[in-house]
């Protein structure tokens, strides 16, 4: 986990707090589960082993997504190739990121997941563990465009 996400959750706390002062409550209710969000990982970084992150459903496979793409992928890609709904996305993001598993960051519209040196250690397991095998049916470069995919195919997540 990043060390500056307990300081993001003070601050997120304190703007709340400052929002409802100055009479804005529905941005202090924003910003105030904007916190509860940076707490809950901060929570479930401390409890979850790395083993049993890289265990639980989808985890692999976003893992073995991103390697086949070379570490790097757009968010939309791996919404699409994994079928997950946005807040199941989401959920695995946080858990990858909040491990230092992947990092994050926007490019224009778009958010670029892409994997740590902490992730690239954790795919070797993973790949090696499922054989090279994987989910995604089609593999896209960063920028969306189609590319030839020989890889194995699992079943649909």
């Amino acid at each position: 986990m990043p060390d500056d996400v307990p300081e993001w959750h003070d601050l997120y706390k304190h703007a709340s707090s400052l929002a409802r002062l100055a009479g804005r409550t529905d941005l202090a209710e924003r910003i105030h589960a904007l916190a509860e969000l940076v707490s809950q990982t901060v929570r479930f970084a401390d409890r979850q082993s790395l083993e049993e992150v890289l265990a639980r459903r989808h985890v692999a496979d976003m893992i073995a997504g991103l390697v086949w793409r070379d570490g790097t992928a757009r968010r939309t890609l791996l919404a699409e190739a994994s079928g997950l709904a946005e807040a199941n996305l989401s959920r695995v993001l946080a858990i990858l990121e909040a491990h230092g598993l992947i990092r994050r960051r926007r490019a224009d519209k778009e958010v670029i997941v892409s994997l740590t040196d902490e992730g690239q250690r954790a795919a070797s397991g993973v790949m090696a563990l499922s054989g090279g095998a994987t989910s995604y049916r089609q593999s896209r470069d960063v920028d969306g465009a189609a590319t030839e995919d020989r890889r194995p195919e699992w079943p649909r997540m």
